[in-house]
């Protein structure tokens, strides 16, 4: 995920960092990289020199310190709290105060990671979709202290590297991955009863859904969850929903009889 958020910045003209503590996973990294940009060279997506200066623009280093200069720095380690304490609290300690530190988190909260450093005014949350190149929509995600200007910032951001920001809660899910826990839930039950072959995907729509079946003769069905990460699913599995306060009204409303839904709003004309 780091590498592909790296990617899109890359494109968008950003001089661009990409740290991990793992050369391999570095080299892996670029690799991955510069195999997409050629990719989309071939199929006339990109020029070879708009790939090119991509690739330059992103310089790996293994050296935490060199992320102090970095007005923007996005984590995308592991779903594990302990871990992202560590990191921003090692953050916390080598970047300007105005730098904006945001987490890729798809389901933790924002306010907790915020609590570890000294500005959590300064933090955010900027979830990408995997994969990152392709997917359009930004999470922006607003902690509990969480400043109007960062949060501006980060949509801003969002835009300049052509994705679409969607500013939500800190509640646990956020939006898409508080719909997607049920979803994915649901075709892990059903897994037994997906025979996989063409009539049920295309009468059931099931590539883009939460099981894609794939395979020459479509005799392999796979769960999506596998292509995100079955540990990151589980993770967010995990994480409790809080209940939901009622909405004025919203018992009574009966949708079609009274056309009024979950949610009715009363406009007044002057």
């Amino acid at each position: 995920m780091g590498s592909g958020i790296a990617q899109v910045a890359a494109l968008a003209r950003f001089e661009v960092l990409l740290h991990d503590a793992s050369p391999d996973a570095l080299l892996g990294a670029m690799a991955g990289v510069k195999r997409d940009l050629g990719e989309r060279t071939g199929k006339g997506r990109l020029s070879a020199t708009e790939a090119t200066e991509a690739l330059s623009r992103i310089n790996p280093t293994r050296e935490f310190q060199d992320l102090g200069t970095a007005d923007l720095i996005i984590e995308a380690v592991v779903e594990d709290l302990a871990v992202k304490k560590e990191v921003f609290r090692k953050l916390d300690a080598i970047v300007a105060p105005e730098a904006i530190l945001a987490t890729n988190t798809s389901s933790l909260s924002v306010s907790a990671i915020a609590s570890f450093t000294k500005t959590p005014e300064s933090v955010v949350g900027m979830h990408f979709f995997n994969p990152a190149p392709l997917m359009k929509l930004v999470e922006i995600i607003r902690g509990s202290q969480t400043s109007d200007a960062t949060v501006r910032r980060a949509s801003e951001f969002a835009q300049r590297v052509k994705k679409t920001p969607v500013v939500c809660k800190d509640t646990p899910g956020f939006i898409v991955n508080r719909i997607a826990r049920p979803f994915y839930g649901e075709a892990l039950r059903l897994l037994g009863v997906c025979r996989g072959d063409r009539q049920d995907r295309e009468v059931g729509r099931l590539s883009h859904g939460p099981v894609r079946v794939d395979g020459p003769d479509r005799d392999r069905c796979e769960l999506r969850s596998d292509q995100v990460g079955l540990r990151a699913v589980l993770a967010r599995a995990a994480v409790p929903s809080p209940p939901h306060p009622e909405k004025d009204g919203a018992s009574r409303n009966t949708g079609e009889e009274d056309k009024k839904g979950v949610l009715h709003v009363q406009v007044k004309w002057d």
